[in-house]
């Protein structure tokens, strides 16, 4: 039994595995120094064919089930067909959110800093009741929110590390349905202001669509905040680092990607709450086009449709955008 030395967090914690051993057990340390009360454990099975996946992921399992030595309400979903990382992450999102009414949702490869779990309780507590706030995350990328404040408001909806509420994720369509009619009536010029941030998101928003939503489920969730007008709390300081950035990772691996390993620090409490809850324009104008945004608009996004073809833009962008959101 660990000693203890903290109380155990009261909220409820999902996290969601496969068959990556080493960074499962860095990240489940840190939720072992929190000792959730609640732990749920989602799990996909291993993909047809591999071998290697069938040992994996069943070490994947075995270690967490025998290292949850806390007193726990553990529970597991654990897979043994294979529905693929878009789909099996969309339904263990559905799972946890059918048995708690709020909570914090954590993948294997996002390490934490312990006051993260802090901040998003805190966060949880006090927006229960504001139906327009929709998320919360622990990833700063540096962008200027001019502010004194720890956290600020955004449109964007960034994942790997993240918290919410039932009530918001009711919202979430893993096919989305309604983003033809979104794309017709350029409602994207209602969110975003400027032209360079618009045409990111109608461009890879509809590469992801025409690509059948193949192998993601966090890109959807994003949209949804947009299209329902919610917000995402942004935490002032980088709590969480992507540690599975390397060369066999699904959608990761680039090891030299800008958010590979980014140094995180803990937060300062008590919160320095913002005074209004307002979309922070200048951030999210930041995110959109320092980030991500430029990347395509001055690489052209015509051009390099005509040079490699419809299927393979969509792949590409679905990848990209992905990334920009973790």
């Amino acid at each position: 039994m660990l000693p203890q030395t903290q109380p155990s967090l009261e909220t409820p914690i999902l996290f969601i595995v496969f068959n990556r051993l080493d960074t499962t057990k860095q990240v489940f340390a840190k939720i072992r120094e929190a000792r959730p009360k609640q732990l749920f454990i989602a799990a996909d099975g291993p993909r047809p064919g591999n071998a290697n996946d069938v040992v994996r992921c069943q070490e994947v399992r075995d270690y967490l089930t025998a290292n949850v030595d806390w007193q726990c309400d553990l529970q597991t979903l654990f897979r043994s067909d294979n529905l693929g990382c878009g789909l099996s992450c969309a339904e263990a999102v559905d799972w946890f959110f059918k048995q708690v009414e709020e909570g914090i949702i954590i993948e294997d490869d996002c390490l934490p800093d312990p006051s993260f779990f802090v901040f998003c309780s805190e966060m949880l507590a006090r927006y229960r009741h504001e139906a327009q706030i929709m998320h919360i995350t622990g990833v700063y990328s540096g962008e200027p929110y001019l502010s004194q404040y720890s956290y600020y408001f955004s449109r964007i909806a960034p994942v790997g590390a993240w918290a919410g509420w039932r009530r918001a994720w009711l919202k979430y369509d893993y096919y989305m349905k309604s983003w033809p009619d979104f794309l017709k009536e350029r409602q994207i010029c209602n969110i975003f202001d400027k032209k360079i941030q618009q045409d990111f998101w109608n461009w890879n928003l509809n590469a992801l669509y025409l690509a059948k939503l193949k192998g993601t489920w966090d890109v959807q969730w994003a949209y949804d905040v947009m299209r329902t007008n919610g917000l995402a709390i942004h935490s002032g300081v980088n709590l969480v680092t992507n540690i599975g950035f390397t060369v066999d990772a699904t959608h990761s691996s680039n090891v030299s990607n800008i958010l590979s390993n980014k140094d995180k620090k803990p937060m300062e409490f008590p919160l320095r709450h913002p005074a209004f809850i307002i979309e922070n324009k200048l951030a999210d104008e930041y995110k959109n086009i320092h980030i991500a945004g430029a990347v395509w608009y001055d690489f052209g996004i015509k051009r390099f449709l005509r040079a490699i073809g419809i299927f393979n833009f969509a792949k590409s962008a679905a990848a990209r955008l992905k990334m920009f959101l973790r």
